[in-house]
């Protein structure tokens, strides 16, 4: 999986099949995640190691895994996400949530998680990264095909 991210605050943590999202405030919870997500861990390991030392101090975050056609997604705070599959549109929201919103879908296609306000950089641009595995620094994570681009439209002859 490749994603694309946009810079902000917030910790992701990208592995081969898994993304978690942890806010600014979660530095310390970061490390361990990696090293899970890194070597492999699937959606309850990595919850566990998430929520294991109490989910009373961990204000937000996000889960994404996709294990085959499967995509379970756990969701807390700010965070909200969008997941197309062939048949809908479906957005989860973790602020109305007090522990977590969960949810697992099938045949998805795109996902993009926000946790933050994307801002310009000096350049004007948001900026973006390209990752397939790594540690970064988002506002938001976006992952799957391309929208077609849309087709120009046709001229009106009687349009001068």
């Amino acid at each position: 999986m490749t994603w694309t991210c946009r810079a902000g605050d917030w910790f992701a943590v990208l592995g081969e099949h898994t993304l978690v999202v942890l806010p600014p405030s979660e530095k310390a919870r970061v490390a361990p995640v990696w090293s899970l997500v890194d070597d492999g861990a699937g959606f309850d390991e990595t919850l566990d190691a998430l929520i294991s030392s109490g989910l009373r101090d961990l204000p937000g975050f996000v889960l994404v895994c996709q294990e085959g056609d499967e995509t379970r997604v756990v969701l807390r705070g700010e965070a909200h996400a969008h997941f197309e599959t062939p048949d809908e549109l479906v957005r989860v929201d973790g602020e109305a949530a007090t522990t977590w919103v969960e949810r697992t879908l099938h045949g998805v296609t795109r996902i993009r998680v926000q946790v933050a306000e994307e801002t310009a950089a000096d350049g004007g641009g948001v900026e973006e990264l390209r990752v397939a595995a790594g540690l970064v620094r988002v506002a938001s994570a976006a992952w799957g095909e391309a929208a077609e681009p849309a087709a120009p439209a046709a001229a009106d002859p009687a349009d001068p």
